[in-house]
């Protein structure tokens, strides 16, 4: 059985070497990956790098996005960056879980608009959109692109508290874009270009 699951990964210092943490959330992300029993000894694998390791599963939890962990030097081998987002595939006759990237998420979001005009440079993100899309914690902007439109905010996180995703900008800029208020749309976010462009309406 193939089992598969995209995950965002942090890096632990003190973490030990051979063990590749992996947490599942409510908030989704971990498929079906999480079918591997606690304490497996598997072949990680990206590339030509290989690396034998023991899975250690976390506690499932109601955070907002599924996440693994390496070590500082394992992830070093592995080329693995802070919050970057990958696809982890679990072959069980070989036992070898394989990396690929996975930077680009798609998702829906309602778009809600900013009537404070002091925000024309902004894009206020609310509910999990920050950690559903895999948007770096230390990005302050974000270029959103509809069509031939292209354009670069400043981040602003909504206060307002939201299990659902919703994205805002002033009536200026909604113009521009052709948004409408009150309606949902399907996006797609890139964590290599920071690119959050939005394809149609829902």
């Amino acid at each position: 059985m193939i089992l598969r699951g995209v995950l965002d990964f942090d890096v632990i210092r003190n973490q030990d070497s051979n063990i590749l943490f992996i947490n599942e959330c409510g908030g989704g992300g971990g498929g079906n990956l999480f079918r591997i029993p606690n304490g497996s000894m598997v072949i990680l694998q990206r590339g030509k790098v290989k690396k034998r390791v023991r899975v250690v599963k976390g506690d499932a939890s109601e955070c907002d996005f599924s996440f693994a962990s390496l070590s500082t030097s394992t992830a070093r081998l592995f080329n693995v960056k802070e919050e970057q987002r990958y696809l982890l595939v679990f072959n069980e006759k070989t036992k070898i879980i394989r990396m690929f990237r996975s930077p680009v998420t798609r998702s829906n979001a309602e778009f809600k608009l900013d009537r404070n005009n002091l925000h024309g440079g902004s894009i206020t993100l609310g509910g999990p959109f920050i950690d559903d899309f895999g948007i770096y914690s230390t990005r302050k902007t974000i270029t959103v692109v509809r069509g031939n439109l292209c354009k670069t905010f400043a981040i602003r996180k909504s206060n307002v508290e939201s299990f659902d995703l919703f994205f805002q900008l002033t009536a200026a800029n909604a113009s521009k874009f052709g948004l409408i208020n009150g309606k949902s749309y399907r996006l797609a976010y890139n964590q290599i270009t920071n690119r959050l462009v939005i394809l149609e309406k829902i």
